[in-house]
């Protein structure tokens, strides 16, 4: 599992199980691929344009190809470059730096990937493919927004006592760094989040969104050096949660022979994305439209039918 976490945004790249089968290296997503993002499974639109990387070491690390293939499409940025008004045109498109601004396009706030090995007798590869959801790279819009329009909530409304000037810029930027940089102020709040988020049902879609909201306060503590791997932070984070899935968590942990001796808040959140996965692809396969039964369809017609031809009551 890796987190990417921008200031307003974060992308969760999901490590799935695949099919097994042939490997793909055509100039697109292969369908091995396609249906191991399963989060991004029949959600997303752009399944080409998001990008794709490989390797010819089919026993790559998948973790370290993970990265290097994300880091590489970011690096299109400072290899081609965009125009300063940030806006996706077919220039743009036609100058070959679609896959950074797929990845940073401010709309796709969701993205699955996976990360396959591939070794036969055609092919050998480590594989990385990734979906996004919403769609980017669409002409004649901006990649992201930028100055006061990429702010939001208390941070855009203490700036309006600036007037856009361009001599104002550098001010608004230094007020919104001495405003927001306390590291104690930041901390502070990200607990308060930790503290404030509760699981709003009992879907799946309610329990992966706590969880990727977990993740982003969790890896943003950690960054400014808050110990995340004592029992009570794991605790806190496994009690947020359903006693049906927190047991199945504590079940598979035991399961794991030998699990690690220092057991850490990633180990945590590993067994939970085990979890949670298995009970979205049981989901996928056994979701079916549901269908009344043909007698009880014709009972509620005729019914529907005695109805209308009613005649109106007389008073």
């Amino acid at each position: 599992m890796f987190i990417l976490a921008p200031i307003d945004a974060y992308l969760t790249l999901l490590y799935t199980p695949v099919w097994t089968g042939m490997c793909s290296d055509e100039d697109g997503m292969p369908d091995e691929v396609r249906r191991a993002s399963l989060v991004a499974k029949g959600k997303a639109r752009n399944l080409k344009i998001g990008g794709f990387a490989w390797y010819d070491n089919p026993n790559y690390n998948k973790t370290a190809a993970a990265i290097k293939a994300t880091t590489n499409w970011f690096k299109q940025l400072e290899r081609i470059g965009v125009p300063m008004d940030n806006v996706f045109t077919y220039n743009v498109f036609n100058s070959g730096v679609t896959r950074y601004s797929q990845v940073v396009w401010q709309r796709s706030d969701r993205i699955g990937c996976a990360v396959k090995s591939c070794s036969n007798s055609s092919v050998m590869m480590t594989f990385i493919g990734c979906q996004y959801k919403e769609s980017g790279n669409w002409t004649n819009e901006k990649i992201y927004e930028t100055g006061s329009k990429a702010l939001q909530g208390e941070a855009k409304e203490s700036i309006r006592k600036f007037h856009v000037t361009k001599e104002n810029y550098g001010k608004a930027i230094t007020f919104l760094h001495n405003r927001y940089s306390s590291s104690e102020e930041l901390i502070q709040k990200l607990v308060n989040k930790l503290e404030n988020y509760q699981l709003r049902g009992s879907s799946l879609k309610d329990q992966r969104s706590l969880f990727e909201k977990l993740q982003v306060v969790i890896q943003q503590l950690k960054q400014k050096g808050v110990q995340v791997d004592c029992q009570w932070m794991m605790t806190k984070v496994l009690s947020k949660f359903r006693e049906e899935f927190q047991r199945k968590v504590l079940l598979k942990k035991r399961s794991q022979s030998p699990y690690p001796q220092r057991f850490s808040m990633q180990n945590l959140f590993d067994l939970m994305e085990d979890v949670l996965s298995e009970k979205e692809m049981v989901y996928v396969q056994m979701e079916k439209p549901l269908k009344s039964p043909v007698g009880a369809v014709d009972a509620q017609a005729r019914q529907r039918s005695r109805r209308r031809h009613q005649s109106p009551c007389m008073y």
